[in-house]
């Protein structure tokens, strides 16, 4: 009887150590059952599995090298950690889910980025509740001695990786962290999705960004709890092949922008380098560059110059623009607003013609950036854009000797079904036929796509015409999309935003302020990454 004990005994322990040597982790109760072993029998002979691991861990030790379970996450690692994160001052960093399989082609591109970058490669551990009790990863982690981060990192006074224990499946991976953004910096966080919130800080400083990763693994939120099939269906759906490429400038100032893997291949675009797993580098030139708000007569020269410098890089075939025309001659919201009304006709800004002739010059000068390549711009009817149809309707013109005339000579072919900005722009803007001829009028009904991105809806409204829909509503409306108007970069699920290009104060945005500079590119393969200029500065 003994020895049929110590037979079954032995069964189940070679078992669970086969798992381990062909699958690189723990198996779980469920997993043993498909190996013929139950749990009543794990029971029995060894009290609980997590006896049977030790008991494992005990006898063949060898086979155990390159598991990272939470036996991995001492001091002494920490302190190597921080060591090598002083070396370098570019990081690739990413998500590895507990018990998923790394991505192995994914990881080869990375790598090819760090040796030809001098970048460090740092993992965050992320964990599905249901799938496994245990933070075991793929033992290819710990195979090529890559970076794990356990505990809190700072890579400046201003940029932190966060240990901060996110459930793999939360679908929304930042409820709640925001606070932590708005009083102590930026934050990296683990998650397989990839979302990004930018929170105001203060009336006077930059906000702090608050980000999660996209993973290295690939997707496995399959279950044998019921309960848990809906958000593993959820999960995978929003698991993104990612990571974070994160700059530190020095002690203050960062930068960092998004990547996403193909999924077969693992192959991704960094700036127009395409990084591929069989060890070549080539080129990817963007499709298109999505800009910040443009806001001609307002526009920061400094980000102007951040997105020539963009363009340049990528070699970007089109532009994307939202709110090119300001309205700042005739917005409505000023109106009835005396004193302000007296200021702006002090400093010379009531006129539509001059206004117009400075819109037509940014039209000029940002054509000339993508004529090389015979790329277009493509204009997105935006809510400053119906500041000059309101007016027209609403007859105020008639009032206003300044731009009566003007206004007068635009009513005849708006009645036709003419656009009257356009109309505007060429007669007065001298915006010449060929360059008008290369501009994609966009209508507020009309579709656009990008490399399957949604690039047509302002995002000033929503489904059914709601205004200022919030980032997730986009996404519920248009799925994969890429909007402005907010001036606040933000990324949630498939719903990409911009933020500005404008200065980042303007008269109607007092108080505490979450605008930035920000544009986004958006590549053949379909990734995107928005960029983020900082006085004109966005990258190393």
């Amino acid at each position: 009887m003994k020895n049929e004990q110590d037979s079954t005994k032995n069964r189940v322990l070679k078992a669970y150590t086969t798992f381990v040597k062909k699958q690189g982790r723990h198996p779980t109760t469920s997993e043993m059952l498909e190996l013929g072993v139950t749990r009543n029998t794990i029971r029995h002979h060894y009290g609980s599995i997590s006896n049977l691991k030790e008991m494992a861990k005990d006898t063949f030790p060898k086979v155990f090298d390159n598991i990272i379970d939470s036996s991995y996450f001492t001091e002494e690692k920490f302190q190597q950690l921080l060591s090598e994160v002083k070396k370098y001052k570019k990081f690739v960093i990413t998500t590895a889910v507990v018990g998923c399989s790394v991505h192995r082609k994914f990881l080869s591109s990375i790598e090819l980025y760090c040796k030809r970058n001098n970048a460090l490669l740092l993992i965050l551990p992320s964990a599905d509740p249901a799938k496994s009790s245990d933070w075991v990863l793929d033992g290819i982690i710990a195979e090529k001695d890559i970076q794990l981060v356990f505990k809190n990192i700072q890579l400046n006074t201003n940029f932190f990786v966060s240990s901060i224990k996110i459930s793999a499946k939360q679908l929304n991976p930042m409820t709640g962290l925001n606070r932590f953004g708005s009083k102590e910096g930026s934050f990296v966080f683990a998650s397989p999705k990839q979302d990004l919130q930018f929170v105001p800080k203060s009336h006077t400083k930059l906000p702090h960004a608050l980000m999660t990763t996209g993973a290295l693994t690939i997707p496995d939120y399959e279950t044998d709890s019921y309960m848990s099939e809906r958000t593993g269906y959820i999960a995978k759906s929003d698991h993104i092949m990612g990571a974070l490429v994160v700059e530190i400038e020095n002690d203050k100032n960062y930068h960092f922008r998004q990547i996403q893997a193909e999924p077969v291949s693992g192959n991704f675009v960094d700036l127009g380098i395409y990084y591929k797993s069989n060890g070549k580098v080539g080129r990817m030139d963007a499709e298109a560059l999505v800009m910040g708000d443009y806001h001609s007569g307002e526009t920061d020269p400094t980000a102007k110059k951040a997105w020539e410098e963009v363009v340049h890089e990528t070699k970007a075939r089109d532009l994307v623009i939202h709110d090119m025309f300001n309205g700042k001659s005739i917005t409505y919201h000023d109106r009835h607003k005396k004193v302000k009304m007296a200021i702006k006709f002090d400093r010379g800004l009531l006129s539509l013609k001059e206004e117009t002739l400075i819109v037509g010059k940014e039209v000029g000068d940002l054509y000339s950036w993508v004529k090389p390549r015979k790329g277009r711009l493509i204009w997105v009817r935006s809510n400053h854009d119906d500041f000059l149809e309101k007016l027209l309707e609403d007859g105020s013109w008639v009032e206003d000797p300044i731009n009566m005339v003007i206004c007068a000579s635009l009513v005849k072919p708006m009645s036709e079904g003419k656009d009257p900005l356009k109309t505007l722009l060429e007669s007065e803007g001298k915006v010449d036929p060929y360059t008008s001829s290369r501009i994609i009028w966009l209508g507020r009904s009309d579709d656009y796509k990008i490399a399957g991105h949604q690039c047509a809806a302002h995002g000033d409204k929503g489904a059914h015409g709601k205004r200022n829909p919030t980032l997730e509503e986009l996404d519920k409306a248009y799925g994969s999309c890429v909007t402005g108007h907010s001036h606040t970069p933000a990324i949630r699920r498939g719903a990409f935003r911009v933020g500005t290009s404008s200065y980042l104060r303007l008269d109607y945005n007092d108080g505490a302020s979450a605008w930035f500079h920000t544009s986004c590119l958006i590549y053949p393969n379909g990734s995107r990454q928005l960029i983020n200029s900082v006085n004109g500065k966005w990258k190393l």
